[in-house]
């Protein structure tokens, strides 16, 4: 009666007995009944068998599990159908459902082969499964029996290969900038395989496992991180054959943070070390340790290097801002910037190529920078690439777990490295508000190191560095200074007083009517604005030295000679809430001033007035001596008034206007102008010539001067 009553079914049963849909059946001794086919009402369709069911089931475990994994399960439910129906059809009850299953597992075995894993326990399990009921309260079937393994019941099935437009769809997530997670892109695979009819395994981790043993790493590397990524890692990079230099020749500086804590005018800073290394020998020539990375530093290294060790040939710096300032290149940024417009991205390779194509006028002596000026070359490091420098970053690894280690305030490289305890060492206590956590007790915050006594601990350590005994490439176990003494074959040496004054030099600056303005460590000095020596260079450049131990002493260098001008006192200051005396002081300095300049105007004006009565007397003094000897060829000059049409007359001049004869009325001028056109050409062309003859003279004597001083450098 599904679908309707009785009454309606009767009702409509003679209708579709005329439709061929339903038909009146009378059983003997009983009522007609009517049949009515399936098809005219769905509620009429009976439940579905478990085979039905189970072939129902096979689209979607075909998407959800390996094909191999599915026809062992339907092969399994087979068997398993077999063994039920014989089990539920038997007619002799002595015989036990184990008998029974003795017989399926000899015909699964002679039909599926020998490797097919079945027996009484087997068909026992298989049976529980399919009978079990899952989350949604329907029965499992067949889905119950497949294996989840990976491999069949007997252990020697091979997963089913992967569809090939499903690996390429994964892998066209997988390899992009997006750097989307294995995860994500396993489940978009896995739902566009379901609509598309893939295979693609359902697992999270078989998608991992196929990823680790078969993904191609190198290129998904460069798909997703770049090539930067990809020749950092797999690349190969160049050797540097450190044996073929000598102890003093190649030099390598860069900067670094330290890893803890130093007090430094009551602050807590962490503090930068520049360095310079030896790359023969591996020894710490020169170094810094100062609150910030500055050109300053950088200078106070070189000074040490090129005092206590060597000038070398080759010096290998970083990109950075302050390796590239005008006191140790040469160049300003704005002359940084025309040659980056000029030459490109590559400007920095044309300078090494040939520093002397750079020079911004190369008939003028300008200041070179300190590298020029000494015949050392600059090698700029590969930008964002750490092996460039390294035996520097080396030595940095050493210097933290050998030197900042052993400091108190030691903060770590990294916030997984850093000691729990380090804030209560910073503040001075032993516990967060007197706890018994674990940490050094310190009454107040003098244990933590200084600046100064940061250096000394440095020193210190620099002395037992460079006695240990080193295994670095063409060390052979010995150290830095047993390498120095042993492969040294002689080095380059300078001036004590010469090497301080080409360190001290900032660069060429103009000078205005206050002096010149240096910067010194990031800040803004002025210097010179009384000095009576520097008056005569106002408007005009000179080259100015600061002593970087004592920015307050300044000189002044012509820049053509490098003779000295003076010294240069620092700029006297006013403080905003100066007193009234300071103040007055300061405007009496600068009255006297200003009334020595009226008194000198004033007698400019008097030298003036008696210039010009003496220039008068001689020329009057002249023209009587030519006069009296009668060589001053005065001619007589007769005047006639002309009225003209432009003097507010209307008439022109009675009679025509005889001009007076002269030497110069049969000249031809056009031809004079052409021949003196011809004079001047030659002229000019000669003076080329010339001028030609004497830079080529001056650059082979300037050639021949580099030579002998070893600081010129010819390129092919």
């Amino acid at each position: 009666l599904a679908g309707g009553s009785l009454r309606s079914w009767q009702r409509k049963a003679p209708e579709l007995a005329k439709q061929g849909l339903a038909r009146l059946q009378k059983p003997e001794g009983g009522k007609p009944v009517w049949f009515v086919h399936r098809s005219v009402d769905r509620h009429l369709n009976r439940f579905p068998t478990a085979c039905e069911r189970d072939e129902q089931q096979r689209p979607g475990l075909m998407t959800l599990h390996p094909r191999h994994q599915v026809e062992a399960a339907y092969k399994r439910a087979h068997w398993l159908k077999a063994w039920r129906d014989l089990c539920d059809g038997r007619r002799d009850r002595s015989l036990t459902e184990k008998d029974l299953a003795g017989r399926i597992v000899g015909q699964a075995k002679q039909a599926e082969g020998e490797s097919f894993a079945i027996c009484f326990a087997s068909l026992q399990r298989w049976h529980r499964l399919y009978r079990g009921v899952g989350a949604d309260g329907k029965c499992r079937g067949v889905e119950a029996l497949v294996d989840r393994r990976g491999q069949n019941a007997a252990g020697g099935g091979i997963q089913e290969p992967r569809t090939p437009a499903a690996v390429e769809h994964f892998n066209a997530l997988y390899r992009t900038e997006l750097k989307l997670s294995v995860r994500q892109c396993h489940d978009a695979t896995l739902r566009e395989s379901g609509r598309r009819g893939w295979y693609w395994p359902a697992a999270y981790s078989a998608t991992t496992a196929w990823l680790k043993r078969y993904d191609d790493v190198p290129l998904s590397l460069v798909c997703r991180y770049g090539t930067r990524a990809y020749s950092k890692k797999y690349m190969p990079y160049n050797e540097m054959d450190w044996e073929a230099v000598v102890p003093g020749e190649f030099y390598v500086c860069d900067h670094t943070q330290c890893d803890f804590w130093v007090v430094y005018k009551n602050e807590l800073i962490r503090p930068w070390l520049t360095s310079i290394q030896d790359c023969r020998t591996r020894a710490i020539v020169g170094w810094h340790l100062g609150p910030r990375p500055h050109q300053e530093a950088i200078l106070l290294s070189l000074r040490m290097a090129f005092t206590d060790y060597a000038i070398p040939k080759t010096i290998r710096i970083d990109n950075g801002k302050d390796f590239t300032a005008k006191s140790i290149t040469g160049l300003t940024k704005a002359e940084v910037r025309r040659l980056r417009s000029e030459l490109g991205r590559d400007w920095k390779k044309a300078m090494r190529r040939d520093r002397d194509m750079l020079a911004i006028d190369k008939r003028d002596p300008k200041w070179r920078g300190i590298a020029a000026e000494l015949g050392v070359e600059l090698i700029f490091a590969t930008p964002y690439a750490a092996w460039s420098k390294g035996t520097i970053e080396r030595w940095f690894g050493r210097f933290e777990s050998e030197t900042a280690k052993l400091m108190v305030s030691y903060c770590g490289n990294s916030p997984q490295n850093r000691p729990e305890s380090l804030p209560d060492i910073l503040k001075g206590r032993s516990g967060p508000r007197g706890s018994a956590r674990a940490a050094p007790a310190l009454l107040d915050a003098s244990d933590i190191p200084t600046l100064e006594s940061a250096r000394e601990h440095l020193a210190g350590d620099l002395d037992l560095y460079h006695a240990a005994a080193h295994r670095g490439h063409g060390l052979s176990g010995l150290s830095p200074r047993a390498a120095w003494d042993r492969f040294n074959v002689g080095v380059r040496k300078a001036d004590a007083d010469a090497l301080a004054f080409l360190v001290s030099v900032r660069g060429t600056y103009r000078v205005t009517g206050n002096g010149v303005a240096v910067q010194v460590g990031g800040q803004k000095l002025t210097f010179g604005a009384r000095s009576a020596a520097l008056r005569p260079w106002i408007g005009k450049d000179v080259l100015v030295a600061v002593d970087l131990e004592r920015p307050g002493e300044c000189f002044a260098f012509n820049p053509r000679n490098r003779r000295m001008i003076g010294r240069l006192d620092p700029n006297q200051k006013i403080h905003p809430a100066a007193n009234t005396d300071d103040v007055r002081e300061a405007i009496a300095t600068v009255q006297r001033e200003r009334k020595m300049m009226r008194q000198a105007r004033a007698s400019s004006a008097n030298r003036t007035r008696t210039a010009v009565q003496l220039a008068n007397a001689d020329r009057a003094a002249r023209l009587a001596e030519l006069r009296a000897t009668g060589t001053d060829d005065r001619r007589a000059v007769t005047v006639r008034a002309v009225q003209t049409g432009f003097e507010g007359a209307s008439k022109l001049a009675r009679g025509p206007v005889k001009p007076e004869p002269s030497e110069y009325d049969n000249v031809d001028f056009d031809k004079l102008w052409e021949q003196s056109r011809i004079e001047r050409e030659a002229w000019a062309e000669n003076e080329r010539r010339i001028q030609e003859d004497r830079e080529y003279l001056e650059l082979e004597q300037g050639r021949e001067f580099g030579l002998r001083c070893g600081s010129f450098t010819e390129h092919g």
